[in-house]
């Protein structure tokens, strides 16, 4: 995931690493499998194909819940095909549907949802289980969830059986869960497994499985710096992230000194190279402009020039200079660089607009303060309209992740000391802005989303 903490190609020469060691896994051997993951995957795997339950999986934010989800997609079960859709606090039945059916041309809630079901019940007729999985389930809206349910339940009347669901989220999905009707979600139907965290050993070893995924084989952590990780981690995959890569980025200027002084033969030597074709250059061009010049010899060889006089016709109207200014261009948004430190949306646009930064401003605020997320949008330009029309006290800060193979942009506003104080500040937010329904964040959960997805 491109949000996740990354260094600098000079620093991953400097420490011997051949890819990114803490970025979102590509391929399933880059998942580090710990023996609880490893029988939780199993079991909701049987339990999938064997049950008609609904599965909740509760875990803290940074606990491995998005990994979660790709090991039971990596170990589809056989007969059963499974989907996933990225839950968010703003998705509606619509935008969930299309996660499903992403290549529809239509955006129509009708259109959309007779093809997901035309989908859906052919796979059930054909005795293959479709199996829904949410990740993030605990964002979503009462209603919305509701409506997934009873869609999922309107399959089933057909009588090929319905659609099962994988609901992964925080410990609050309980309270969402709460307010769906026992006809819709029957509490004994719904078994719940929990997502631990690692213990100290399990963290060791997954600090190893990455790097070794990276190409280095040794740690380049001293004991100091490998106790402190294992320290402060608190069992989270997301944490252990962030703090390898802060770790790794203190390392990498020593290693990279260490790297220049064994390798000073490959700089200097082309680097005297150049120099001295630079001053080839010099003295080829003053030896040039030295040159005598013989004038009275080339005017003897030269044939007599005949001047010839003519009359100049005035144009009647006065000649106007060329000063036209030329066609304005429309102005379109410059394309996003993965880079961290340009990923700043221009703000000159509106004089009053608050600062906006990156993902390394994120990254530098104490994680246990909040921000208010004003939206979270796969439309970039609507993101940088917003921001432009904004006039706000403090700080707006955006960042982006990948959801479903797609750049999804946030931005937030902060940061508060405390969740009153953004609660505060959540309510003298614009009318236009609650419209939206912005939502507090603590520092921590944007940062766990950063390093995990």
């Amino acid at each position: 995931m491109n949000s996740t903490p990354t260094l600098t190609r000079n620093q991953l020469a400097a420490l011997s690493l051949k890819q990114q060691p803490f970025q979102a896994p590509q391929r399933l051997a880059e998942i580090f499998l710990s023996p609880a993951l490893n029988m939780l995957v199993n079991a909701l795997s049987l339990q999938l194909i064997a049950h008609s339950h609904t599965q909740v999986v509760k875990g803290e934010a940074g606990s491995g819940k998005t990994t979660l989800a790709s090991l039971l997609i990596y170990k589809q079960p056989q007969n059963a095909s499974i989907y996933k859709i990225q839950a968010t606090r703003s998705a509606s039945v619509n935008d969930c549907l299309q996660q499903i059916y992403p290549n529809l041309s239509s955006h129509d809630l009708k259109t959309v949802s007779t093809k997901v079901a035309t989908l859906l019940f052919r796979e059930l007729r054909n005795r293959i289980q479709p199996v829904i999985i949410i990740d993030d389930a605990h964002v979503l809206s009462k209603k919305t969830l509701r409506s997934l349910l009873k869609y999922a339940e309107t399959i089933g009347k057909q009588g090929s059986g319905q659609p099962r669901f994988v609901l992964i989220g925080e410990r609050s999905i309980d309270q969402l869960l709460e307010q769906v009707e026992p006809e819709l979600l029957d509490p004994s139907q719904v078994h719940s497994s929990l997502l631990r965290p690692f213990n100290r050993m399990e963290v060791e070893a997954y600090i190893q499985h990455r790097f070794a995924a990276a190409g280095c084989t040794a740690l380049p952590f001293d004991n100091d710096s490998l106790e402190r990780i294992l320290n402060q981690a608190g069992g989270s995959p997301g944490n252990v992230n962030y703090l390898c890569w802060r770790e790794l980025n203190k390392e990498a200027p020593s290693a990279l000194l260490t790297w220049l002084r064994n390798h000073k033969t490959l700089l200097i030597v082309p680097g005297l190279v150049i120099t001295l074709l630079f001053a080839c250059l010099i003295v080829w061009s003053f030896r040039t402009y030295l040159l005598p010049y013989n004038v009275a010899a080339q005017r003897g060889n030269d044939a007599p020039v005949e001047i010839k006089n003519s009359i100049t016709q005035q144009p009647n109207t006065p000649t106007k200079p060329v000063t036209a200014a030329p066609a304005l261009i429309a102005a379109t948004p410059s394309t996003i660089n993965t880079t961290t430190n340009n990923n700043v949306i221009n703000n000159n646009a509106t004089q009053n607009a608050a600062p906006l930064y990156a993902h390394q401003w994120l990254r530098d605020q104490a994680p246990n303060h909040y921000m208010i997320q004003l939206l979270g949008t796969w439309d970039y330009p609507k993101l940088q309209a917003l921001n432009n029309s904004l006039k706000l006290p403090r700080s707006l800060a955006y960042y982006r992740t990948e959801r479903n193979d797609q750049t999804w942009h946030v931005l937030v506003y902060g940061p508060f000391d405390d969740y009153e104080q953004a609660q505060q500040a959540l309510q003298q937010l614009p009318p236009e802005l609650k419209a939206s329904q912005p939502w507090i964040r603590k520092i921590d959960s944007i940062l766990s989303s950063l390093d995990t997805k």
